[in-house]
């Protein structure tokens, strides 16, 4: 459950960076609100945009702000799309936010997140996607790999079982203590189904038996799995 099974990218940062990226999509409106975290120096920065891209890449919303930027450096930007095409597991649409924070010299840092339009809910018994009411149509996947040892990094090899997996009708999946690297979440995303991952915890008792750093330890990495999973439609 631990070490380095993926790609490894190097990052170089000026003076501000940003962090704590987060994409909220309403399906019912089309607005788009992106927040981010400015580090570092955030007082140099004086200008923020954001840009919203269909799937080929065509500009269909954008904002602008200006600096001085809160105190605690959030910056947050608003857009609407018109007449979003909504994520379903049956239309899995997928939109990309661009947000660039730039100081008087130019653009300072630049990123990138995709994200779907997608509002879910629950009503007494039911659930609601878009609105509509919703059948979760789910199985179960303990994450075994014996060839590989690890989980693949590669998201064509998920696609390939996730095409599979809808062909037989199924729209949603539970990982048994596990969470699955960056490709499986993107694959999820373009297949259309709708991920429950699962700290590795694996039961109750071994929560419940659990002492000295330990707690504190699982609610830093849930934290820490919602910061990085959130923008995922699914």
């Amino acid at each position: 459950w631990g070490g380095i099974w993926g790609q490894v990218t190097l990052e170089a940062r000026g003076g501000a960076w940003r962090d704590q990226f987060q994409v909220r999509a309403k399906a019912a409106t089309g607005a788009v609100t992106v927040t981010a975290r400015l580090c570092g120096a955030p007082a140099a920065l004086t200008e923020a945009s954001l840009e919203i891209l269909d799937a080929e890449g065509a500009v269909v919303a954008s904002a602008k702000g200006a600096g001085p930027f809160a105190p605690d450096g959030t910056v947050a930007l608003t857009c609407t799309v018109a007449a979003p095409k909504l994520w379903t597991p049956d239309t899995p649409d997928l939109y990309t936010a661009r947000l660039t924070v730039a100081s008087p010299k130019g653009a300072v840092d630049e990123t990138t997140s995709r994200f779907g339009f997608r509002d879910i809910e629950t009503r007494g018994p039911n659930f609601y996607l878009n609105g509509a009411r919703f059948f979760l149509r789910g199985y179960g996947d303990d994450c075994v790999y014996p060839k590989l040892l690890a989980a693949p990094s590669n998201k064509e090899v998920y696609l390939e079982r996730l095409r599979v997996i809808k062909h037989y009708g199924f729209n949603g999946v539970r990982h048994h203590s596990t969470i699955l690297p960056p490709e499986y979440f993107e694959a999820c995303d373009e297949a259309g189904i709708l991920v429950q991952p699962e700290l590795p915890i694996a039961y109750q008792p071994f929560y419940e038996r659990a002492k000295g750093p330990a707690p504190a330890l699982y609610h830093t990495e849930r934290a820490a799995a919602i910061v990085r999973l959130r923008n995922h439609p699914s």
